[in-house]
């Protein structure tokens, strides 16, 4: 089961905000610590694309096009955005840039939004 959430562009314009901005790197060169420390002074309703390309094929590496490195580093990064989101830090969204190709995107929760079961659950049923 997919679930889709539609942003305005308005949100979506977001992704470049002043912390966001002071990661001083692009999302494919992005890792885990680079988004926790985004989610450590990002404020509800900041947005920011962690990953950009594959999610799934980019992490495994026997389906990666990426070096082994990048690839350990998409991994975690994944790992901790599931993680953040498990515990109600982040809402996870993907958006379709092209064929084969989606940016993955963190929005900072209100709150502590724990959800009732988290999202590996969910998308495992």
């Amino acid at each position: 089961m997919t679930v889709s959430h539609a942003l305005p562009d308005a949100a979506l314009r977001e992704v470049d905000t002043p912390v966001d901005t002071a990661l001083a790197c692009p999302p494919e060169q992005r890792g885990d610590i680079d988004l926790a420390a985004w989610a450590a002074h990002a404020v509800a309703g900041n947005v920011i694309e962690y990953h950009r390309g594959h999610l799934a094929e980019d992490r495994n590496p026997t389906t990666s096009r990426l070096p082994e490195a990048a690839c350990a580093r998409v991994d975690r990064i994944a790992d901790t955005a599931l993680a953040m989101e498990a515990t109600g830090q982040v809402l996870l969204l993907q958006r379709r840039l092209g064929d084969g190709v989606f940016g993955y995107l963190a929005i900072k929760a209100v709150g502590d939004r724990r959800p009732t079961m988290p999202m590996v659950q969910r998308a495992g049923r």
